[in-house]
């Protein structure tokens, strides 16, 4: 998904307005606290990850290809991408209210034309949170040594767990579990 393209753009933004007005900005805090946000909203919000891709699929008849919890602008809403008809349809879902507050429909590439013959990402999902005992925030199709799996990151209580399906058979391949807030953030300190 965009998350990382959203995120940069967040925090260069904040940087900026903390420049400009003499504050201090401090990244890992907003990424931690983000991230608890979606965290939090997943687990108690009456609409689920899962009625949200079912909104998305219905709605575009098509299949979802990638679906998670997104801050935007301090509100965390559902993002869902789903692929019909040779077009990439992204869906902004209300977790509250089940309600699309938001869709954009571009042509699809020819790298979203292969995610076509995945297992279905509920199926996907399914199986990460068995395998981390927990809920499903965000699952997108990735390549990782050279095949196609979905990349499920499953939070239970404070831990997040990223659990590897392979999208060709639905079967749990990897779990890394832990909290990845630290990770991250070292990732990033490395790039500064």
């Amino acid at each position: 998904m965009k998350t990382n393209k959203i995120l940069a753009a967040l925090l260069a933004s904040s940087a900026l307005t903390a420049a400009a007005t003499g504050g201090v900005y401090a990244s890992s805090d907003s990424g931690k606290d983000d991230e608890a946000r979606e965290i939090s909203t997943v687990m108690t919000a009456p609409v689920s990850l899962a009625q949200a891709i079912g909104t998305a699929e219905a709605e575009s008849q098509g299949r979802a290809l990638e679906a998670g919890a997104e801050d935007e602008g301090g509100r965390v809403l559902y993002e869902v991408t789903t692929l019909a008809g040779g077009k990439i349809h992204e869906f902004m879902i209300d977790p509250q209210s089940g309600a699309v507050l938001d869709r954009e429909v571009e042509e699809a590439e020819k790298d979203d034309l292969v995610a076509a013959d995945v297992v279905e990402i509920l199926k996907a999902m399914a199986a990460a949170e068995a395998a981390g005992n927990g809920r499903a925030i965000e699952a997108e199709l990735e390549m990782a040594d050279g095949r196609i799996v979905y990349e499920v990151e499953v939070a239970s209580h404070d831990d997040l767990t990223t659990v590897l399906v392979d999208a060709t058979s639905g079967q749990v391949i990897a779990l890394d579990a832990g909290d990845h807030d630290d990770d991250d953030d070292q990732d990033d300190d490395d790039h500064d």
